[in-house]
């Protein structure tokens, strides 16, 4: 795990959260690696602990550091984290290891006691957004994100805050898109155009194709569906990551015939 980095960001982490989550992932790795027979009492292998321990300590760093340039004064904090291109699979190991060290300790061999609910969630969170924001990655899970209780709203706050209220109408397109659009559209109270995958629509449509970051999507918009006046500025959501699939562009008529 040396050499080159990338800047993995993670939006509106709630931080007593995160540093609970933290603190909980070290506490389980210090028993199993003290734990005699571990393999036999938790199924987790030396060399898989060693692994773990490894990116662990890595990743505490590379978290300490992004903390330092961050200001953490409020509940919530948006990390942006240099991390080491090679290490997913050592991330995806210590998930591994977290995870059998956490059923072990529900069943009993180990002292420490299982992470509640919702820091496990935020662990695996962190974990995920390591993994999948790194070059490579082509279609990252968000169902945990959106299982964070009062995630969406932050998410769709935060989308409204980095366009500065700047846009007239949401273009969400299916199916993960559908998802954060929504959001944004109850927050802001602006309306809410859907376009469908090729094929799923009746009548007339509109399509448009453009590039996803693993592979390519032609939505269609059915010929009649208000989606922007000329002049208004329309913000879409594709259903790729959301922190890199935002677009903004100009309505164009109110697709008519």
């Amino acid at each position: 795990m040396r050499g080159r980095t990338a800047t993995v960001t993670l939006i509106d982490v709630p931080y007593i959260l995160f540093l609970a989550a933290q603190q909980h992932g070290d506490e389980t790795l210090r028993e199993l690696t003290l734990t005699t027979h571990v393999e036999e009492r938790a199924g987790v292998s030396d060399p898989d602990l060693l692994v773990a321990g490894d990116v662990a300590d890595v990743i505490n760093a590379c978290m300490a550091s992004a903390l330092e340039e961050t200001v953490t004064g409020g509940p919530t904090v948006t990390l942006d984290v240099a991390f080491p291109l090679d290490a997913a699979p050592a991330v995806d190991t210590l998930r591994h290891v977290c995870e059998q060290g956490d059923a072990a300790a529900q069943l009993g061999p180990l002292l420490t006691l299982p992470a509640p609910p919702h820091v496990r969630s935020h662990f695996q969170w962190v974990l995920d957004q390591l993994v999948t924001q790194l070059p490579g990655d082509t279609f990252p899970d968000l169902a945990d994100l959106y299982a964070e209780p009062g995630m969406l709203a932050r998410l769709a706050a935060r989308v409204a805050r980095e366009f500065d209220g700047s846009f007239d109408r949401i273009l969400a397109v299916e199916s993960r898109g559908f998802v954060l659009g929504a959001a944004l559209a109850a927050s802001t109270g602006l309306p809410l155009s859907l376009a469908r995958k090729p094929g799923r629509l009746p009548g007339p449509v509109y399509e448009a194709g453009y590039e996803l970051q693993y592979g390519h999507d032609r939505p269609e918009l059915q010929k009649g569906t208000p989606w922007g006046c000329d002049g208004q500025a329309v913000v879409g959501f594709e259903e790729a990551w959301p922190g890199r699939s935002l677009r903004r562009g100009q309505g164009q008529g109110q697709g008519q015939g």
